[in-house]
């Protein structure tokens, strides 16, 4: 269900994803850090829960808004 939510997605450059595949997020989060996406780069949380992805959904929300004046 939470798999295709906005919060659940990320930039990254095709050298990483492709290096990360279907990793865990534990693994992932290593090379998360070392993209030049912010986006990605700076990720908050070590635990990747059901909480923690609205969390982060909400901030890309508001993030988006702020950036492009859209009303929701």
């Amino acid at each position: 269900k939470l798999r295709f939510w906005l919060g659940n997605y990320t930039l990254l450059e095709s050298s990483i994803n492709s290096k990360i595949g279907t990793k865990s997020f534990d693994e992932k989060l290593i090379e998360y850090k070392k993209s030049s996406y912010k986006l990605s780069s700076m990720l908050m949380y070590n635990d990747w829960n059901p909480s923690n992805l609205k969390k982060r959904q909400d901030e890309l929300a508001k993030s988006a808004k702020a950036i492009w004046r859209v009303d929701f």
